[in-house]
């Protein structure tokens, strides 16, 4: 495999070269290539420097993007210009990213089918729960980005709830979370969905 190439590499002694070895998943590298490494963890780009230069790319490509596309994109590429271009790059030839362009490449589901849920969870309405539930599943998403877009959405509502306005993007189901919902209840989804993502590994249809 390719990391038996690099461990050779490695391990053949030669003063004379410098290896630079990048990655955005530490995780995937094993532990014999990294023991064999300086390992120099490069801070992420800040939301607002990300922003600008994703709109500085959107304007010189003439490409149109909504609020809350471009929010999606600056959250998932989680500081990465690189994953951002990947995301953009996907897009094709498209002049026009919206929702369902981005929910498709991410593997993310429509936010109101999200809020829906929440809403019947805390209302239990196990019927509704299960239907939309069954929406997401039979969807092509990724498990692992459509728990990250409830926990966002979960963080936005507690930033309300002390008045902490996150964006100006949020629909009427949105607000009947602010107004209805408790936040220890919003605490305790938060915390469910977090075990979820470790435990949803072990799952063995993921």
């Amino acid at each position: 495999s390719s990391f038996n190439f690099f461990l050779k590499i490695l391990e053949d002694e030669n003063k004379n070269n410098v290896y630079i070895f990048v990655t955005t998943n530490l995780k995937k590298i094993p532990e014999t290539v990294r023991s064999r490494c300086v390992n120099i963890e490069l801070k992420r780009i800040q939301k607002s420097a990300l922003k600008k230069r994703v709109l500085e790319i959107l304007d010189a490509e003439k490409i149109f993007c909504d609020n809350l596309s471009l929010e999606k994109i600056l959250i998932f590429s989680k500081g990465s210009l690189r994953d951002v271009i990947n995301i953009l790059e996907k897009l094709g030839s498209s002049k026009y990213i919206t929702e369902n362009n981005i929910n498709s490449i991410l593997g993310l589901v429509n936010n109101d089918i999200v809020l829906n849920l929440i809403i019947h969870i805390y209302n239990n309405q196990f019927s509704k729960v299960l239907y939309y539930s069954s929406l997401i599943v039979n969807s092509s998403i990724n498990f692992d980005n459509v728990i990250s877009q409830m926990q966002i959405i979960l963080y936005k509502i507690i930033l309300y709830k002390f008045n902490i306005k996150y964006d100006n993007n949020e629909s009427d189901l949105f607000f009947y979370l602010v107004n209805n919902v408790h936040i220890n209840n919003l605490q305790i989804l938060y915390y469910c969905l977090s075990r979820g993502k470790i435990l949803i590994n072990l799952s063995p249809s993921y």
